[in-house]
């Protein structure tokens, strides 16, 4: 990253940084405290950060470049699959306010995940009233998240289903504002947490947190209860945080597949 930032020009190489010749400030910013890799079911030895650490490094940068009346441009090499993905978050908001002050510039990746199949886009259209989720679970993924981003803001009703084809839990929210509870299926524990408008993003949110699940493919079938157009997105974590054997899909006889702890 800092070659591609600050790199002096390689003539036989052919290479240059975009910005040769700028100083560079570098921040390295500890490791996520053990209690939330347990929390999101990361695994122990995965490299990720905390978003509070992240916004502390970059009001550091800040610091620097008041005190020696530089302009900044902040490159960024840390994402997340977390998240509504609409631009209302705590960092998407600091980032934008900071980006927007004279001298600064923010630069963020983008791009990693979009062959991963970690990502479902599903919408519930009328004659039809629900949409069939499927999601293949590896025997090395034990434990992870799931998030579910809805709108607009709906009575959200999911038969989850266990690899046996077993209905295990009917979840039905109700116009619920907030609520907890935790699905049992042997020695499998998914535990939910729901919110009906997320504080930033004014979505739904439904945060599922698999622990010991068990391998196969787990089925999730969605649905509303006012027969009205409704669009969701599924996220799950990051490549770092699964092995290659997990997927988010979809059966392909009813539609296409389309495809906050950072690392």
């Amino acid at each position: 990253m800092a070659g591609i930032a600050a790199a002096f020009y390689d003539k036989e190489k052919k290479f240059a940084g975009d910005a040769i010749n700028s100083e560079l400030v570098i921040v390295k910013l500890k490791p996520t405290k053990s209690y939330l890799k347990d929390f999101f079911g990361i695994p122990s030895d995965a490299i990720c950060y905390q978003e509070n650490d992240f916004i502390f490094g970059v009001k550091y940068l800040l610091t620097i470049a008041n005190r020696l009346k530089r302009p900044l441009v902040i490159c960024s090499g840390i994402g997340s699959s977390q998240g509504s993905h609409t631009g209302n978050d705590i960092i998407s908001n600091f980032l934008y306010d900071i980006g927007n002050l004279t001298g600064n510039a923010i630069i963020v990746p983008a791009g990693n995940e979009g062959d991963q199949k970690h990502h479902y886009y599903g919408e519930i259209i009328p004659p039809d009233y629900t949409d069939l989720v499927e999601l293949n679970v590896g025997s090395a993924d034990k434990n992870f998240t799931m998030e579910l981003w809805g709108y607009p803001s709906d009575i959200l009703i999911i038969d989850v289903y266990a690899p046996s084809g077993e209905l295990i839990y009917n979840i039905n929210m109700n116009f619920i504002e907030k609520s907890n509870f935790v699905i049992k299926y042997g020695s499998t524990s998914i535990y939910v947490d729901y919110i009906l408008s997320e504080a930033y993003s004014r979505e739904q949110l439904m945060l599922f947190r698999f622990k010991n699940v068990q391998e196969g493919v787990w089925k999730f079938q969605i649905s509303t209860a006012s027969k009205l157009l409704y669009k969701f997105h599924l996220w799950l974590p990051i490549r770092n945080f699964l092995t290659t054997e997990i997927i988010s899909a979809m059966p392909m006889f009813i539609q296409q597949f389309v495809n906050r702890v950072m690392a």
